[in-house]
């Protein structure tokens, strides 16, 4: 659910918490930034939803005139807070680590994949979380998920924020 804070304001305050604000200032290392995602995720048993490996460098246009990388580290950092226990069942986040040191990676032409051999899907870690748990990770940082195989629901809550400059997209 996109702006999930549009259609129940207690989730946009959720989204503006301090102790969130404060984790995105530090890893920004700015007072001022501006907050470009807002959205619930869920995956209910059998649903089949998953999520390819990505970055989220992609979807905040990098490279293109819609962003500006202001710091030279992808200017952005995103969120992740599980509303309800994340286990390795219900399809919980998987990184690979140091992937954030590749920077972006251009998707294969025609596609939302990224190229083969760029990283080594064997080396993911799949992160459990505690309901209230928050993962902090930036743009280049190459995640996915697998659909939910358990019989309960997996919900989080995710909130994005970029440096002042960065975006020129009209969210």
């Amino acid at each position: 659910v996109v702006w999930c804070g549009a259609a129940e304001p207690i989730l946009g305050s959720l989204g503006q918490d301090p102790r969130l604000l404060s984790i995105a200032a530090e890893l920004l290392g700015a007072d001022e930034f501006d907050q470009l995602i807002n959205q619930a995720h869920f995956k209910f048993p059998g649903d089949q939803v998953s999520f390819d490996w990505h970055q989220d460098s992609r979807h905040r246009r990098y490279g293109t005139e819609l962003w500006t990388d202001v710091d030279g580290k992808g200017s952005f950092v995103e969120l992740f807070t599980a509303v309800n226990e994340v286990t390795l069942e219900n399809g919980p986040v998987k990184f690979i680590p140091g992937s954030h040191k590749l920077g972006h990676i251009p998707q294969v032409p025609g596609t939302n994949q990224l190229p083969p051999g760029c990283f080594d899907p064997n080396d993911a870690v799949a992160i459990t979380m505690q309901p209230g748990d928050v993962v902090a990770f930036g743009p280049f940082v190459v995640h996915g998920s697998d659909p939910n195989h358990s019989t309960g629901p997996r919900r989080t809550f995710l909130n994005g924020f970029s440096l002042v400059g960065a975006n020129h997209r009209i969210y």
